[in-house]
């Protein structure tokens, strides 16, 4: 059993198919066809599914999710181009289909889980990119406490991009207002989005054997799947990047999740933990406001570097 030890206590079932919808907004608005994140928006949600194939007539690109909106009754793919990890929605009636094995093993899609195989899924996810920066990956976890605005507000006046937000389902829908205005800057910083679970389950009595993720009440498809239609729901278009809460998992989730067609993210540079940003490293932070004093940490690091931030590939 692998796990990372998970020291900060504020930070913060099985076939891969229907699964129940969550409570949602009686109005429904009609997508836009083959939009971009910065448009997608679907309030109702109905058979969303993992659906994983190559696509014949968008050259590199591969299926993850199909699901039918339930407004219009179209069917949709959610597809992530295998070399740059862009992520885009499609009519599933104009794709042409095919299988999965029919995408270069070169790209870099298949490269990073190639990764975690190679480590026989004994590890919490990619900790490092090959570019000469470093990438900033923050974390939403469920919190009551105020998001750190200021902080956010910093990144944006200086012009640090692409960032990675790993947004929990819970607190998305407790701090509406908050995910509104990160959304209100998309224009302004390029942001990568990345499940971090529906309930970010976490219990301080529990040992790691039997918390987050691991705990033996946990719905994978609950934590999976139910947060990407959060995420669509708020105008989020996933990444094919999902973040272990307290990167804690083991070898049997860790390939389940491969088999959803996610690449799972960790870090090696958890700054509020002590560990020291490198060139390639994968930075975490918490930007929900349990973990302020990793924030001032890269700030200074920020003002000192002469890395820029890069993305994970």
């Amino acid at each position: 059993m692998f796990y990372l030890i998970f020291i900060l206590l504020l930070s913060c079932q099985e076939n891969p198919s229907k699964v129940k919808n969550l409570p949602n907004p009686n109005n429904s608005e009609v997508p836009k066809e083959n939009t971009d994140s910065s448009n997608v928006i679907f309030r109702n949600i109905s058979n969303y599914t993992v659906f994983l194939k190559s696509i014949k007539n968008k050259e590199g690109c591969i299926t993850l999710r199909k699901f039918t909106d339930g407004k219009t009754n179209k069917e949709y793919a959610i597809a992530v181009d295998a070399n740059s990890l862009k992520t885009n929605v499609f009519l599933l009636k104009e794709l042409e289909l095919d299988s999965i094995l029919n995408v270069s093993t070169q790209s870099n899609y298949f490269r990073l889980i190639d990764k975690i195989k190679q480590q026989n899924y004994k590890t919490s996810g990619i900790d490092s990119t090959t570019l000469n920066g470093y990438a900033l990956t923050m974390d939403l976890c469920p919190s009551s406490r105020k998001f750190d605005q200021d902080f956010f507000d910093f990144l944006v006046a200086k012009k640090v991009s692409p960032i990675y937000l790993c947004i929990s389902g819970k607190w998305a829908e407790k701090h509406k207002k908050d995910l509104d205005y990160i959304l209100s800057k998309k224009k302004e910083v390029e942001i990568v989005w990345v499940n971090h679970s529906y309930s970010h389950y976490y219990d301080p009595k529990k040992k790691l054997l039997n918390n987050f993720m691991l705990s033996e009440n946990t719905n994978f498809d609950v934590e999976v799947l139910n947060n990407e239609k959060v995420m669509l729901r708020n105008g989020i278009l996933l990444s094919p990047f999902f973040r272990f809460p307290g990167l804690v998992c083991d070898v049997n989730i860790c390939q389940k999740l491969i088999n959803y067609g996610l690449i799972p993210l960790s870090s090696k540079a958890w700054l509020a933990k002590g560990e020291k940003v490198k060139k390639g490293s994968v930075i975490l932070l918490h930007i929900n406001g349990n973990e302020r004093q990793g924030l001032p940490l890269f700030k200074s690091f920020f003002e000192k570097t002469t890395l820029n931030p890069v993305k994970i590939n």
